[in-house]
């Protein structure tokens, strides 16, 4: 019976602490999240007195303006880096974005072809299709990667920026 009594003592007790940490993590969390409502309602009513005020025509009211405009983007800052902080972008989402973008990007580059036979700059197009198609091939082969969840992200990311920062026309 002492035994019964003395286990569920102690199961009690860790579920409470349980609790009060789980709870102390989300009270943690509270404020920042009351913080970012009211710098987003802030934003939004700063933001409403900046668009409606009427065009400047003198210094002084340029000067209103502006400082309107920097109140605006202010608050708009301190929210967007509250929110970043409460919630962290995810980096594989990211990434698959950045790849997208960049394939988007490289896509654009396909009047390189139209340019070879140009007399001053033939060559040097020629040399952009090269590094364009290779850009492609180890996009495709990061992205092939991402999928298959073969590679560490971190990895992945770092692979990525190489070949996003690999200059095409020089």
């Amino acid at each position: 019976m002492k035994n019964k009594i003395m286990i569920s003592a102690c199961v009690s007790l860790v579920i409470i602490i349980g609790g009060s940490l789980s709870y102390s993590a989300y009270a943690d969390n509270l404020p920042n999240a009351v913080k970012l409502s009211q710098l987003k309602n802030d934003f939004e009513k700063e933001k409403a007195i900046f668009e409606s005020m009427p065009e400047s025509k003198t210094d002084e009211d340029h000067a209103k303006v502006e400082k309107q405009g920097r109140k605006v983007k202010e608050l708009g800052r301190e929210a967007g880096l509250l929110e970043a902080d409460l919630n962290p972008p995810d980096p594989k989402k990211e990434l698959e974005n950045n790849i997208r973008g960049l394939k988007g990007v490289l896509a654009e580059t396909e009047y390189f072809k139209t340019r070879v036979d140009d007399a001053a700059y033939g060559e040097m197009y020629k040399e952009g299709i090269k590094i364009v198609e290779q850009k492609k091939r180890d996009l495709a082969e990061i992205e092939k990667e991402l999928k298959d969840n073969k590679a560490p992200i971190e990895e992945l990311v770092k692979r990525f920026e190489k070949v996003r920062d690999t200059k095409v026309l020089e």
